[in-house]
């Protein structure tokens, strides 16, 4: 997938043919219509291009103390785009604009921050999470928990990066869940596709898919996961299946706001098992209990140990 560098240099290119008399207004339009990123890309462009043509006397007088040529006039921009990236940022310098691309950003506290996008797709953004939307709603970051319902609309895919994923989406339900050790992602409709650098290929996952990716090494993990368990962080329930304890842990913390620590051994155990998060002093009694593990508690914070004999 193009970076977001090459398709702004490939707008700025159709930016300057399109004041040719020879433009192909046919390959433009197919160009638009390859990527909806490129629209808004060429948008950009055309706006920078306002932005400059407006400050355009701040911006010789600027270029003079610099040592750098006289601002092109209009019907020579060829020259001037080709540096698009040091104009660009020299205008943004100087006026104190921005590009239209302004990203939003949400952030929850202790309860769920519902997000509602132009196109009618929702999302539940979980407690004590980070989201980051672009202003053209199709580039997302995540940090922390949400449950995603896109609007199916072929014409426009939606990315969202959490963690050293991409998930690329056209019109599905799903929940994803990263914190700095792992990226949990699970399809409860329609499907996706995720990748990464530290993936050999991308990966496809649909409907009653689940995936688990630890950072630290890389390894994934697809698995089947019941549909009704898919985000049940909603409804008052963390589900998991086969997850190593330090995840739990982690959930616990942003579902109840129990500070929970591990013992070192214990970290990478597996948990399977659904616990209810109303409270969350009697979730970790559940989780000891199920594991067979004791409680350590000093003030206001708790630990998991190995039971004692």
């Amino acid at each position: 997938m193009k970076d977001r560098s090459a398709i702004l240099e490939e707008a700025a290119a159709w930016h300057v043919a399109s004041a040719r008399d020879d433009m192909d207004w046919d390959a433009f339009t197919a160009w638009l219509e390859a990527d909806p990123r490129n629209c808004a890309a060429y948008d950009d462009i055309t706006l920078t291009d306002a932005l400059i043509e407006d400050h355009a006397s701040s911006l010789r007088e600027a270029s003079a103390e610099q040592e750098v040529q006289p601002f092109p006039e209009k019907r020579r921009m060829g020259r001037y785009w080709s540096g698009f990236a040091i104009a660009a940022s020299l205008a943004l310098a100087i006026t104190g604009l921005t590009l239209r691309d302004t990203a939003t950003v949400y952030t929850a506290g202790d309860n769920v921050q519902q997000i509602a996008l132009s196109d009618g797709s929702t999302i539940e953004l979980a407690p004590h999470s980070r989201l980051e939307l672009s202003s053209n709603e199709r580039e997302l970051s995540l940090d922390g928990g949400a449950y995603f319902k896109i609007r199916h609309d072929p014409d426009r895919t939606m990315t969202i990066s959490a963690g050293p994923i991409k998930i690329s989406d056209i019109g599905t339900e799903f929940d994803v869940q990263a914190t700095e050790q792992e990226v949990r992602l699970e399809v409860s409709d329609g499907e996706v596709q995720v990748t990464s650098k530290q993936l050999d290929q991308p990966i496809e996952l649909s409907r009653g898919n689940a995936l688990l990716l630890d950072k630290r090494d890389g390894e994934a993990t697809v698995s089947e996961i019941e549909i009704a368990e898919v985000g049940a962080w909603r409804a008052g329930r963390l589900s998991f299946s086969n997850i190593p304890l330090e995840l739990v842990v982690i959930d616990l913390k942003r579902y109840t706001g129990l500070e929970v620590k591990l013992a070192d051994e214990l970290k990478r155990r597996r948990f399977s098992g659904t616990l209810t998060i109303g409270n969350g002093q009697k979730a970790l009694a559940d989780l000891a209990e199920i594991m067979g593990l004791g409680v350590d508690r000093s003030g206001g914070s708790y630990r998991l140990v190995p039971a004692k004999r």
